[in-house]
């Protein structure tokens, strides 16, 4: 008997020439940034209207939320200003990201089996908890396009920092408190499939029912 590719190949490499063409075309037809309509990029001015590409974003909102902090030894400046937006920053949301299931099980009691979706209102704590972690990221994600605001409704640059500023530290706890609220509303007075408990498994060989949620 001759030798066959698994069936998963063909469709890998189909999956890849398509990625491929898809990047092929993005690189010949869209436009990005073009120079005739916004200028040249100036560095030193912050009301020229530029803005950063959408995946640099929250780096650059980062970068300018941060006040003027270094940690200085004598004359010698041990972590730059740059570091707690640029660095610190994203590694603090990428840690989060990665600690996410541990956190999951550690905070939330979220240990049972995951090859079944649960819905967001079955588990009030940690959806709020994930969606006040959201709008940490997004405000600061919003403040990259102060430029952009300034431009378009003249508010000025200074307020827009402090209201991003304020912001990025309120806003958390209020969505965490209104949505863990409407997660516990949802889940006790309005069922989504009749049911607002869990159900299991109580033999080996079948039989399920429900549990009623405490």
């Amino acid at each position: 008997m001759g030798r066959t590719d698994p069936p998963g190949r063909p469709r890998s490499i189909g999956l890849l020439l398509i990625v491929g063409a898809v990047l092929f075309l993005l690189g010949g037809l869209i436009q990005i940034n073009p120079v005739w309509e916004w200028g040249p990029y100036e560095t030193w001015l912050s009301t020229n209207g530029a803005q950063p590409d959408w995946y640099l974003g929250w780096l650059i909102g980062g970068l300018r939320l941060m006040p003027p902090l270094e940690i200085q030894v004598s004359d010698y400046t041990l972590v730059p200003n740059p570091f707690f937006g640029g660095l610190l920053f994203p590694s603090a949301v990428f840690l989060v990201l990665f600690l996410w299931p541990w956190l999951g099980r550690r905070f939330f009691g979220d240990r049972g089996a995951h090859n079944v979706l649960e819905r967001p209102r079955d588990n009030p704590r940690r959806t709020a908890a994930f969606l006040a972690f959201l709008s940490w990221v997004f405000i600061v994600f919003g403040a990259g396009s102060t430029d952009r605001i300034y431009i378009v409704s003249q508010i000025p640059y200074e307020g827009q920092l402090w209201f991003f500023r304020a912001a990025s530290v309120i806003a958390p706890f209020i969505v965490y408190f209104v949505t863990r609220r409407v997660c516990v509303q949802l889940r006790d007075s309005h069922p989504l499939r009749g049911w607002t408990g869990r159900v299991v498994r109580r033999t080996a060989t079948g039989g399920f029912e429900e549990e009623p949620r405490r």
